[in-house]
């Protein structure tokens, strides 16, 4: 990576990526007193989606967060950049265009680490990075194999070139069993969800928890219209005992208008009879019974993990992919109450309750 002069301890190569506070700061002091050296390190975020979207402004929340506890200083060790491609509420014929004006900036500020958000990201811009040798890559909210479906990294442990990053993994088995403790007889599922890019490889490695879990899916379906949502919305609830929410977030009316996301939600949980769970948090804060939830902060948190390794020296090519490991067990209390659920003790004691 350009500009970084750096005298790197032996020691903080050995550190964890899941280090503790104090190793981290340790790390991050290092980082601190050697990047600046040559100036500050310029980053520069590249989001899928738009500024306002709750995972967008929690990933930089995260990220902002994690640098300040590792002793990271914008302005003295690095400075920091946003862009946003908008790729949830422009038209799919207008992705490549929206990648190529991430790809301008980064020239234009001539960034020295690009964290890219999403998937449509990789596809549409960090695939032109790959190989380069003046910037280096963190990804993070990938849903997609990075192998397989962008060819940018060699293999998860060995990435071989100047990109790693850390994967976005759903936890449906875990909001499964957290259902089952609620409702008696869970034995099927309905997947709905819009028509975007991010939903496919979520739904499909939840199809395939399914089956191991003994979970039948009766119906899925993905739409792009509000009147189409709605009919599959009531289609769903009379063949699944839930309906499992992934995202809704490229809806349009009948104008062709983008519908807010949390208008869609409210409709649903407003008409759907049968339980709804949710893959993100923001699901369970809209309505949405119960979820194991991820969260765009532990995201952003990884991804700050990464570029702290960059900044004490260590090539993307030899940092391994990683992967979110945690859920939060969420539930909505007002949802629960109109199913006619009641919450146990340790449901409260062992969940995040609304």
């Amino acid at each position: 990576m350009k500009k970084l002069v750096l005298i790197v301890l032996p020691l903080l190569l050995l550190l964890p990526l899941a280090c503790d506070d104090e190793g981290a700061e340790t790390a991050g002091e290092t980082a601190g007193e050697n990047g600046g050296e040559a100036g500050p390190v310029t980053i520069l975020i590249v989001h899928s989606y738009h500024e306002g979207y709750a995972w967008v402004d929690d990933i930089n929340d995260g990220f902002a967060a994690r640098l300040d506890e590792l002793k990271l200083v914008e302005g003295e060790d690095y400075t920091l950049e946003h862009f946003y491609m908008d790729t949830k509420r422009i038209a799919a014929e207008e992705y490549a265009a929206a990648g190529k004006s991430a790809l301008e900036k980064v020239d234009e500020l001539g960034a020295d680490i690009v964290v890219a958000v999403d998937d449509n990201a990789q596809e549409y811009m960090v695939k032109e990075l790959h190989g380069r040798d003046d910037v280096d890559v963190v990804f993070c909210g990938v849903n997609n194999d990075p192998v397989e479906k962008y060819g940018i990294v060699d293999t998860y442990e060995k990435p071989g070139g100047n990109v790693t990053g850390c994967l976005e993994r759903e936890r449906f088995v875990g909001t499964v069993a957290l259902l089952r403790e609620m409702v008696s007889g869970v034995a099927s599922v309905a997947f709905v969800y819009d028509d975007g890019t991010t939903a496919p490889p979520v739904v499909e490695r939840m199809k395939q928890s399914a089956t191991e879990l003994g979970v039948e899916v009766t119906y899925e379906r993905s739409v792009g219209t509000l009147a189409d949502w709605r009919a599959a919305v009531v289609e769903a609830a009379e063949t699944a005992d839930f309906i499992h929410l992934t995202v809704y977030h490229t809806i349009d009316d009948e104008a062709g208008e983008h519908v807010n996301e949390n208008d869609v939600l409210a409709w649903t949980v407003e008409n759907s009879p049968v339980p709804l769970t949710g893959t993100w948090d923001w699901s369970v804060e809209g309505g949405a019974l119960c979820a194991e939830a991820i969260n765009g902060i532990n995201q952003g948190r990884e991804a700050a993990d990464l570029v702290q390794l960059i900044f004490n020296g260590r090539e993307p090519a030899t940092i391994s992919i990683v992967e979110n490991v945690d859920g939060e067990r969420m539930i909505n209390s007002e949802t629960a109450a109109k199913l006619g659920i009641e919450l146990t003790e340790s449901l409260r004691a062992s969940c995040t309750v609304f």
